[in-house]
């Protein structure tokens, strides 16, 4: 596992810079990320692909992809309700597909 620096949110007039330990879960939609946090700050929205920030996240092990729209912070997975979504510590859900389920097994965690 490759230690990862801040990653960059490109916002529209400014960019923040957050560590991936902070990243509760992405969530993608079309053309925009919103990125779900660890210690309640608000979403941020940041016009960019799932994709992107994958790439820039899969160095550090800790995101696994595990829904087209979704990619979480397996640290924070804090159960798993009825076949179909993850609880995050924060309590929400988040959508899970079978391909999901296999990248977590994949990545060493068990459902």
């Amino acid at each position: 596992m490759e230690k990862v620096k801040k990653i960059p949110l490109h916002e529209q007039k400014r960019s923040t810079y957050v560590f991936p330990s902070e990243i509760e879960y992405l969530e993608g939609n079309g053309s925009y990320v919103i990125f779900h946090f660890t210690n309640g700050k608000p979403a941020k929205t940041i016009t960019a692909t799932l994709k992107q920030y994958y790439e820039l996240l899969k160095p550090c092990g800790l995101f696994c992809p595990v829904h087209r729209s979704f990619i979480v912070n397996m640290d924070e997975i804090e159960g798993f309700d009825n076949s179909h979504f993850l609880i995050m510590n924060s309590k929400a859900s988040v959508h899970i597909t079978e391909e999901g389920r296999k990248n977590l097994d994949q990545m060493g965690f068990t459902l």
